[in-house]
């Protein structure tokens, strides 16, 4: 599965997601708004072993390709993997994880596509400013709790 520019390497990975049955995949271009990268996918999983199954297809088809990631996290978890393609930031979520931390919902100014079942991608309408309560849930923990500091914590602290 050769890749050449940024947008392939993200539908392709997009693809490789739907290919162990992620759920809402979404590819947000945010390269105009942001130097982290060119391109954000987005998608959702059922089950810690899926959010799982779904990062190492991922990593085995695309190191096939020669791509190697900058780095992986939260593999051991399985509730929220992200992995680095440089140009390219894959998030792979336990759907209420995503949820929570509501990605698309910080990016709601950049264009970003679907990815249908049949492999092609077509765009979303801009779901418009944050509503209230996906702000005020940004703001607090699973429990209900409410976040301070940084993400991760530095030196240990919750």
């Amino acid at each position: 599965m050769k890749t050449s520019g940024s947008r392939d390497k993200a539908a392709a990975i997009g693809r490789l997601a739907q290919d162990k049955k992620a759920e809402e995949i979404v590819i947000i271009e945010i390269g105009s708004l942001s130097s982290v990268c060119e391109y954000l996918v987005v998608a959702g999983a059922s089950s810690e072993r899926q959010v799982q199954a779904i990062a190492m297809h991922i990593e085995e088809e695309l190191r096939k390709d020669g791509a190697r990631p900058l780095g992986i996290e939260g593999m051991g978890e399985g509730r929220w993997v992200l992995m680095d393609y440089d140009d390219v930031v894959a998030h792979i979520f336990l759907n209420p994880v995503r949820s929570h931390f509501d990605i698309e919902g910080l990016w709601v100014d950049a264009p970003s596509y679907r990815l249908e079942e049949d492999g092609t991608l077509s765009a979303r309408q801009a779901p418009g400013r944050r509503n209230a309560a996906a702000s005020d849930r940004s703001k607090e923990g699973a429990g209900g709790e409410e976040l301070r500091g940084t993400f991760p914590p530095k030196g240990g602290e919750a």
